[in-house]
This record gives C-alpha cells, structure tokens and sequence, in this order.
C-alpha cells in the first residue's frame, strides 16, 4: 500500500507546484478531489489483492498440513496391509475359504491317512 501511497502524494505535490507556478490555484481543489478518488480506488483493489493472495496461501498451507498429516498417520492403507503382508493376493485366498486352518486340517487328514495304511507310516 505504500506505493499507492508515494504515488499519489508525489501526484498531490505536482498539482499544488503547479498552482503556485501558474498563479491560478482555483483548480487545485477539484484536482486534488479526483486524486483522492482515485486513490481510495487503487487503494482498495491492492487491499483486495492483498486479501486474495492471503487466503490462496492459507488453503496452501492448510493443504500442506492435511498431506502432511496424510502421511504420518498412515492412511494409505495399501501400503499398510503390504507391510504386515495382507496383500491382495492374501486377502483374496481367504476369502475364497484356504486360510490357515484349513490347511492344517489338510495336513492332519493326510498323517492320518498315512498311519491307517497298513505297514505304512513307520
């Protein structure tokens, strides 16, 4: 804002130089009038753009917290199951019914097999 400022003022001094020069001072009001005017307007559009740009980098900012937060909380949940090997290849092999279990009674159901057969098993 201070170069509106500076603008405007040095504007403000070169009319009342040129009233003084000229002798004729009967216009220095309706000047200074407009200079004021158009201040206040250039004023408040660089007030304006100033707002604007503080709030793009107050979402910036917010955004970068969020992803920041994303990141150390884990919410990437593919990456999570990858790490404690629930991949989905895992995952779909038990929900298609193999799962530990029924492994281990797979195995049973062939020692069992093998010690009913006769002279088998050792």
């Amino acid at each position: 804002m201070g170069g509106v400022n500076a603008a405007f003022g040095t504007a403000s001094d070169q009319v009342a130089r040129t009233a003084a020069r000229s002798g004729n001072p009967a216009s220095v009001g309706a000047e200074q009038d407009a200079l004021a005017r158009s201040k206040g307007i250039a004023g408040g559009q660089e007030a304006g753009n100033i707002q604007i740009a503080n709030a793009q980098e107050k979402d910036t900012q917010r955004q970068q917290g969020l992803n920041l937060l994303n990141s150390l909380y884990g919410t990437q949940v593919g990456a999570q199951t990858n790490l404690l090997g629930l991949g989905p290849g895992t995952l779909n092999a038990r929900a298609a019914g193999q799962s530990g279990a029924q492994d281990f009674a797979s195995i049973m159901k062939g020692i069992s097999s093998v010690a009913a057969v006769p002279g088998g098993g050792g």
